[in-house]
């Protein structure tokens, strides 16, 4: 659940990633987000991605989800 070296070496890409938390995890209310879990089967630009923060031992003791959406949202090194 970790996006590839070219999301994190890519500014444009990684900036994708950088998704709302509660403020009691980050004063900027945002943190890179990498873990994902895809909805649907054979990808595409519309499979559905999940991004997520997991809290659950930390401060807020909750998971963030950050994004629901089409793949096409998140591009990364292969969509673009």
């Amino acid at each position: 659940m970790k996006e590839s070296d070219g999301v994190h070496n890519d500014r444009r890409l990684s900036e994708k990633r950088m998704l709302p938390v509660d403020p009691i995890v980050s004063a900027s209310g945002k943190v890179f987000m990498e873990a994902h879990i895809k909805i649907a089967e054979g990808g595409g630009p519309l499979a559905p991605r999940i991004y997520f923060l997991d809290d659950t031992s930390g401060s807020t003791g909750k998971i963030h989800v950050g994004f629901i959406g089409p793949h096409e949202h998140m591009p990364n090194k292969s969509t673009n």
